[in-house]
């Protein structure tokens, strides 16, 4: 059962609205006044978003970019018809995640695990830090997952035990390290459960803290749309286009869109960077990227030194590369995913589905629990057959996906996805602190799954997604 509590820390000096804790709770048992939206079922050709301003004539005309650019890579469609607003992130010890094992540590072995505690950090500059402190190479740090940098995070990294020498003296401002054991393997991406989050929405009345506990319950019992967040996409929300350049071979438009103003989403100090690119003004791109833009940095100066667009994007390395075209599958599969919920079929199992378990994604008929998937586009794939199957080649079609972008070396592998997941241990907390009112949501997610979805669910559309400004590589965190 989920639970609801309000409370103030600050109550000598603020007063905080309450409710008795048996209505609370007697409201949280009745879904009395409260209904998800009901999702429309429109006739159109295009997918939904795209008819309402693009005939198909010139939807056809359009080259990949230009089509990608059309339209948000986060889907828009909603559950609940009203949020309660707010904002997230205000704060990094706002948002704390902790990571859950896939499996206990055996405490004996030649590897050494290190759960460690980040602040403000992001994947990439943690990897650093243990990399300098162990005196190790890259690929010596094993990880299941990568975690946000505007948040406080606990997570279990691995390195080979021959370096655990160096584990008494570490120490660093925004990396704790809590605990070490032994294991007999390194920790490869995946090794994970799942994740428990704890999140502060800020700017909000905590009264509304009894409709989030009513939603957070709804989505326990029912689940939702397990679409990639906005991490998935970048500070400028077009990794995804990023990606279709590169399975395309279009180097040049890949260094522009890396580079240039594009469509003019971007932080504001990079304005002067970006008119840089379009004058190719030397001196502005030599020193103007900062290190936390490592990619744009590296293709920059690349770029100078050579002129050659295709040497200056793979300057970004083969994991980054791999993980822009993985956000190319990731738009497409939002775009799947999304067909779905507005034909109002996400909770029911048609025809042609395949079903996959939760955790492992390995096929897994619905009556033994599998959850129906939809395509996460790539190497060898499979495509569902009945309405499902219809949706997918609908969407491969819009966007004119040519099977030979297979062969690319950058082409990510295929995969069934479940199209929805469950919270599980949820509770809802509204009082007030030293930062001021708040509401916190608290729940756990399988792995891969996205709590900026959830958040996204619970206070309603957002004009400014949130997004760490280095996660254009792949810093992105994948929960």
């Amino acid at each position: 059962m989920l639970g609801l509590l309000m409370h103030s820390p600050c109550a000598a000096s603020l007063t905080c609205p309450s409710t008795p804790m048996p209505a609370c709770l007697s409201v949280l048992r009745s879904n009395e006044d409260f209904s998800p939206q009901q999702p429309a079922k429109p006739a159109y050709s295009l997918l939904p978003a795209q008819a309402a301003r693009i005939d198909e004539r010139g939807w056809c005309a359009m080259d990949l970019t230009t089509k990608l650019r059309s339209q948000p890579p986060c889907p828009s469609f909603r559950i609940f018809e009203d949020g309660i607003g707010g904002c997230i992130k205000a704060r990094p010890e706002d948002f704390q995640v902790e990571e859950i094992p896939w499996r206990d540590p055996s405490g004996q072995g030649e590897y050494l695990y290190l759960f460690v505690e980040k602040n403000g950090m992001s994947h990439g500059e943690l990897l650093a830090v243990v990399r300098k402190a162990f005196d190790c190479e890259a690929r010596d740090v094993g990880y299941a997952g990568m975690k946000d940098k505007a948040a406080v995070t606990r997570q279990w990294l691995s390195i080979p035990k021959k370096f655990s020498e160096n584990a008494s003296h570490f120490n660093h401002e925004q990396v704790r390290l809590l605990g070490t054991i032994q294991a007999d393997r390194p920790l490869r991406r995946g090794d994970l459960r799942g994740n428990r989050f704890v999140i502060k929405i800020r700017d909000i009345d905590p009264i509304k803290a009894i409709q989030a506990g009513r939603m957070l319950q709804k989505i326990e019992e029912d689940g939702l749309p397990a679409f990639y967040g906005p991490q998935r996409f970048g500070y400028r929300q077009n990794n995804h286009r990023l990606g279709g350049a590169l399975l395309t071979n279009d180097w040049q438009g890949a260094l522009d869109e890396l580079l240039g103003p594009s469509d003019g989403n971007y932080p504001p100090h990079q304005t002067a960077l970006r008119e840089a690119w379009s004058s190719q003004d030397a001196e502005a791109l030599r020193s103007g990227w900062r290190p936390s833009q490592r990619f744009e940095m590296l293709a920059a100066r690349k770029w100078l030194k050579y002129h050659d667009a295709e040497k200056s994007i793979r300057s970004g390395g083969r994991v980054t590369l791999n993980f822009l075209t993985s956000a190319f599958s990731s738009f497409l599969f939002n775009q799947i995913l999304e067909e779905r919920c507005r034909r109002g079929l996400l909770q029911v199992h048609q025809e042609g589905d395949l079903s996959v378990d939760p955790l492992k994604k390995s096929t897994l008929a619905a009556e033994e629990g599998g959850i129906p998937s939809a395509l996460f586009w790539g190497k060898d794939a499979q495509l569902a057959d009945g309405i499902q199957g219809e949706i997918e080649r609908q969407v491969l079609k819009t966007y004119d996906i040519q099977p030979e972008w297979l062969q690319n070396r950058w082409a990510p592998y295929g995969e069934r996805r479940p199209m929805r997941f469950h919270i599980s241990n949820a509770g809802v907390e509204g009082g007030f602190d030293e930062h001021g009112s708040y509401i916190e949501l608290r729940f756990t997610l399988p792995r891969g799954m996205f709590a900026t979805v959830v958040a996204a669910e619970i206070m309603g559309e957002q004009d400014h997604p949130e997004t760490d400004e280095d996660q254009i590589s792949p810093d992105a965190p994948s929960a």
